[in-house]
């Protein structure tokens, strides 16, 4: 009977373990310039947020495709309900950028944690006279991961 309190307080401790979701996204273009990946790592230590940690890429010109003038930007859409609580995006021109922060650990109002993050490249204009030109890939959704067993 002594071993199942120290059984029971190291299944608490592994449910509040930090899960990680891999991500990654395209531009979507036959020639793929911008691109990032990295992990989503949902906390059960801070329940509102998710470490986002990864890159992204724009590439240059190579052989087979010219620079296209457009800068690869990501975007991190926060989800709690469905509803947007927080967003970042990280951007970059002909290289690789690397980045750690934590999205969404400062909702105190409104729907609740966050639930899902939508990830989205998008190639946009360097100098923006015009904001709406470039182009996006397809977004992907990433659900919160569970923590400890589901039901």
């Amino acid at each position: 009977m002594l071993l199942a309190a120290p059984l029971a307080s190291t299944a608490s401790a592994a449910e509040a373990r930090a899960t990680d979701t891999p991500f990654h996204v395209t531009s979507g273009d036959r020639c793929e310039y911008g691109s990032s990946e990295g992990t989503l790592t949902w906390d059960g230590t801070r329940p509102n947020g998710v470490w986002i940690t990864g890159s992204v890429r724009d590439s240059g010109p190579d052989g087979l495709c010219a620079d296209d003038g457009l800068l690869t930007r990501v975007t991190f859409t926060g989800l709690s309900r469905g509803q947007e609580v927080d967003r970042a995006e990280q951007t970059v021109d002909n290289d690789t950028e690397n980045f750690r922060f934590l999205l969404g650990d400062d909702v105190v109002i409104g729907p609740g944690p966050l639930d899902e993050v939508v990830v989205r490249i998008c190639r946009v204009t360097a100098s923006a006279p015009d904001p709406g030109l470039g182009y996006c890939g397809e977004p992907r959704t990433y659900p919160r991961t569970e923590f400890g067993p589901t039901h």
